[in-house]
């Protein structure tokens, strides 16, 4: 039996696969976010440059069409010749092909809907702590 990849969600419907795969955009920016708060200090000269590098908002749309070329749609078309499971296999199959055409159309701009909401959400959630604090300190 072939391995199945660890990104399940990628062979599966459109929205499903949207889901999970913001969700672990946000997790990666998360932690891009924070790494960059703590490197931009005044004795790290080199922080600004090297952190672009890190930011996973540049490389998410080749690094998503890159995985399904050479990790999901391969593994989902080994699943259809083993017959592993049954038409599932085949839904696997179409799902893959069918995620990647959309994400190659519609992916640079997700990417961007993704990172604004990502900011909008850490907006929010520092006003909603601003207003706990002052309440907390009244």
């Amino acid at each position: 039996m072939p391995p199945t990849p660890h990104h399940h969600h990628a062979p599966t419907d459109w929205h499903v696969y949207r889901k999970w795969n913001e969700k672990l955009f946000h997790e990666m920016y998360e932690i891009y976010a924070t790494d960059r708060m703590h490197e931009n200090t005044p004795s790290d000269d080199n922080a600004q440059s090297n952190n672009k590098s890190n930011d996973p908002a540049t490389s998410w749309y080749e690094n998503e069409l890159k995985f399904f070329d050479d990790v999901v749609i391969p593994i989902a078309q080994k699943m259809v010749r083993c017959e592993v499971f049954g038409n599932a296999s085949n839904e696997c199959l179409s799902y893959a092909i069918s995620n990647r055409d959309e994400w190659q159309m519609r992916g640079k701009q997700i990417v961007d809907e993704m990172v604004q909401r990502y900011h909008d959400f850490v907006a929010a959630d520092d006003g909603r702590q601003d207003s706990t604090d002052s309440i907390t300190m009244q």
